[in-house]
């Protein structure tokens, strides 16, 4: 049977590595030697969770030490198939690769977590993983000689665009990026445990773990019968944590607003491209704040200065609500890339008054490209998964309600002006503020009418009757009852609903003027859509 040292348990004749939720994780001499390789040790400065610290207190957890966590679980995990038969499918050279592949996942990953990734030219993380793996000196001594594995097939297993050598390599891939991967469930469990919230730690890992062996095609990871409930553990706890933890709106906000100062910056050459990228979060913003522009100025102090000036929701709702509006303004959003959403917020900044800067109207989309779709093996004797209605309910009703409820798509801007953009795009006629009830996009309680403010209300006599918000009096009596409840602008949002809203200033949106105007925003060709939000990992 395969085994390498790493596998052991703690020698007393080495000091472990103590890692927050794994306790001591064996030090071999060779692991030592790649966790001191400087790609490595920059992820100490890399936050995991980006801005998430700005409603998370406790989120200031790095990238160094989740890498050292998914390493932990990528060995008990090699352990415990190897006690069973999935061991005859494991040589020790895939041991070493896999170790290597889990330890070194994230060393491509850029500052300030996922905010960055979705800016073309800017390559995902997973592609500058590889090429450190195989240009940095550094690593592919430690590599080649104390691992004694191949850097092209390392780089191969971590990014899933590159054609593997060997079939059976597809193998150590499922068990690295597979729906049961190490990474999802260190990042769940750790970025809940430092933000102080139960969702991530709910999953019964112990159960999953005792419960993994390949399918019969040798390839997939799969569970027993008795594995399938925690594999719904796993499932609800990345539900909960994208959308209650990733992609709160605050959070969310904050990471719109570093994307755009770092875009400014890049757009007028004020930024290096490459040097960004091997920064860590110290480094990247000391980059920025030297930035002479003023949007890049404004935003990285909004962010990061004294006080928490971000900015406030204009309209939020479902990335099909964005589309199904009717709003020439969310549509135009709902389907465009990066390049082309900042042209638009542009266009209807420059719409709008006057002194409005370029950057006072951002947009933000969470989940676009992101599925939670996980179909895990069960294995029986058949070729059932969870996808299976017989086998959990669960995993296809959280599948769907991701989509629906999840994804989102904020308008974003200067508090000041967040009143004033509502009317101007026609955004004020679409439902209520954010956090004054239910939104477009969310599922409306029985007896609510999607989008149109149509309400149950009891009369005096006890009897139901139906009341629409449409007219001039029914908005401003839903204005009066929001008002004293809203937040410090709201108030203001509100009594311009009442007056304005049936008759907004509505901009229309010049789809010539936008494409012109995102070519001239890009600061090189633009390469591809926006690229899938993320979370943890």
């Amino acid at each position: 049977m395969a085994w390498i040292a790493e596998l052991d348990a703690v020698s007393a004749k080495r000091p472990p590595v103590r890692v927050p939720l794994r306790g001591n994780v064996p030090a071999t001499p060779r692991l030592l030697r790649l966790l001191d390789t400087a790609p490595i040790q920059r992820l100490r400065g890399v936050r995991q969770m980006g801005q998430a610290d700005l409603v998370y207190p406790g989120a200031v957890h790095s990238r160094f030490e989740h890498s050292l966590g998914t390493y932990d679980l990528m060995r008990r995990m090699l352990a415990q198939l190897l006690e069973g038969a999935s061991g005859r499918l494991l040589r020790e050279d895939d041991l070493r690769c896999l170790l290597v592949a889990a330890l070194c996942h994230d060393v491509g990953h850029y500052p300030f977590s996922h905010t960055l990734e979705g800016i073309a030219p800017l390559p995902r993380h997973e592609e500058r993983t590889r090429r450190i793996l195989l240009r940095d000196p550094q690593v592919v001594e430690v590599l080649r000689g104390d691992w004694r594995v191949d850097p092209e097939r390392v780089a191969a297993v971590v990014d899933e665009s590159v054609p593997l050598r060997a079939a059976s390599d597809l193998r150590l891939r499922e068990l690295l990026s597979g729906p049961l991967n190490p990474d999802r469930l260190d990042y769940l469990e750790r970025d809940s445990h430092h933000a102080g919230v139960p969702y991530g730690r709910a999953i019964d890992s112990e159960r999953l773990m005792g419960a993994i062996a390949f399918a019969p095609d040798g390839i997939r990871l799969g569970v027993s019968p008795k594995g399938v409930s925690a594999v719904e553990t796993l499932i609800f706890a990345s539900y909960l944590m994208y959308r209650e933890l990733y992609w709160h709106h605050t959070v969310r906000a904050a990471q719109a607003m570093v994307r755009r100062a770092v875009t400014e910056a890049l757009r007028l050459g004020e930024l290096d491209l490459d040097e960004l990228a091997d920064q860590d979060d110290g480094g990247a913003l000391a980059r920025l704040r030297a930035c002479p522009n003023a949007a890049t100025t404004d935003l990285v102090g909004r962010v990061t200065g004294s006080g928490r000036r971000l900015y406030r929701r204009v309209w939020t709702g479902s990335l099909q609500a964005a589309a199904d509006t009717g709003n020439a303004f969310l549509q135009a959003i709902a389907g465009a890339d990066y390049w082309e959403q900042v042209a638009v917020c542009t266009q209807a900044c420059r719409g709008l008054a006057a002194g409005v800067p370029d950057h006072a109207l951002l947009v933000d989309v969470a989940g676009q490209g992101k599925e939670l779709f996980f179909e895990v093996p069960v294995i029986d004797g058949g070729s059932r998964t969870t996808a299976d209605p017989e086998v959990s309910l669960l995993a296809p009703s959280l599948a769907r309600n991701f989509d629906r409820q999840a994804k989102r798509v904020q308008v974003l801007a200067l508090p000041e002006h967040v009143a004033d953009f509502r009317r101007h795009l026609g955004l004020a006629a679409l439902g209520p503020e954010p956090g004054t009830g239910p939104g477009p996009g969310i599922e409306p309680r029985p007896g609510v009418a999607p989008r149109t403010g149509m309400r149950p209300t009891r009369t005096r006599g006890g009897g139901g009757a139906t009341k629409a918000d449409g007219t001039e009096g029914a908005r401003r009596e839903a204005a009066q009852r929001r008002a004293p409840h809203a937040e410090p602008n709201q108030a203001e949002m509100a009594q311009g609903e009442a007056a304005g809203a049936a008759q907004a200033d509505t901009a229309p949106i010049d789809v010539a003027r936008t494409e012109a105007a995102a070519a001239e925003h890009a600061p090189v060709r633009r390469r591809s859509r926006t690229r899938p939000s993320g979370g943890g990992g």
